[in-house]
């Protein structure tokens, strides 16, 4: 439902969603996911980080999975989120 929201540049109800996700499950990855996402098209940086470290304390390489998988040597995808 974040997802949605947040497509249709509704960003007020997608961090809603999240937080109410996240009130149910604190340790919901990816609605740490969404609130980082949103966070950063809003220009939210600061929250965007922290969001973003949320869903590197629950799965430290959550971001090697997704952004390093098919790219040889190219070391740690965690420190780069963070960046």
């Amino acid at each position: 439902m974040a997802m949605a929201y947040r497509m249709m540049e509704r960003y007020d109800e997608s961090l809603e969603v999240s937080k109410q996700a996240l009130h149910l499950n604190p340790d919901d990855l990816y609605a740490h996911l969404s609130l980082a996402v949103t966070y950063g098209l809003l220009d939210r940086e600061a929250e965007a980080r922290e969001a973003a470290a949320e869903v590197l304390r629950i799965d430290p390489y959550f971001f090697d999975r997704i952004f390093c998988k098919d790219i040889p040597n190219q070391g740690s995808g965690r420190q780069k989120a963070l960046d």
